[in-house]
């Protein structure tokens, strides 16, 4: 767009794209804010629940010669006995299943989190056909944002300041997903 002209049609129409893209990436921002962090929360219970069951895998049988032979009265680390001497069936542990409607659920939610950061992606002044990983994409959003920032307020020294950064960014975005 050429503002060197001076028409003020121009100016208000940069002016008023800019402020629908800074508003598009706030709305997004919020979005990724409140999805990210549930993300982050189920990997982790994810990543725990599987190192249970490796935990139980190699945990030996009833039965099995590899029970503690020389202290047969501990109690296995998944068992605990009550005074009576029976084994409390609260504390054993139980793989815990997935149903077919959480594994969905946890599809269409990763597919709608993976929508928004192709759409944000877009929104950036990215080349076609680079790859960039969603931390790139979020932190060349939010340098774009303090640029867009920079340019409504007239700052020109933090103008070029969020420019460099934002270049540094995208530049390390497209390097890092070209050696992976």
């Amino acid at each position: 767009m050429d503002l060197a002209t001076g028409d003020p049609i121009l100016k208000i129409t940069a002016y008023l794209q800019q402020q629908q893209l800074a508003q598009f990436l706030e709305t997004y921002g919020k979005i990724i804010g409140q999805n990210i962090p549930p993300f982050f929360l189920q990997t982790l219970m994810n990543l725990q629940f599987s190192n249970s069951l490796a935990v139980l895998k190699e945990s030996p049988r009833n039965g099995s010669k590899k029970s503690s032979e020389g202290n047969g009265s501990m109690p296995s680390p998944t068992k605990r006995q009550t005074k009576t001497g029976k084994v409390d069936k609260r504390m054993i542990a139980k793989p815990v299943r997935r149903s077919e409607e959480e594994n969905a659920n946890k599809r269409i939610r990763t597919k709608k989190l993976s929508t928004a950061f192709d759409e944000l992606k877009n929104c950036l002044p990215f080349e076609e056909g680079i790859r960039a990983s969603q931390v790139s994409i979020l932190k060349a959003a939010t340098e774009y944002i303090g640029f867009l920032g920079a340019v409504l307020a007239g700052d020109t020294e933090e103008e070029v300041n969020y420019q460099e950064r934002l270049l540094q960014d995208m530049e390390s975005a497209k390097t890092s997903r070209l050696n992976s």
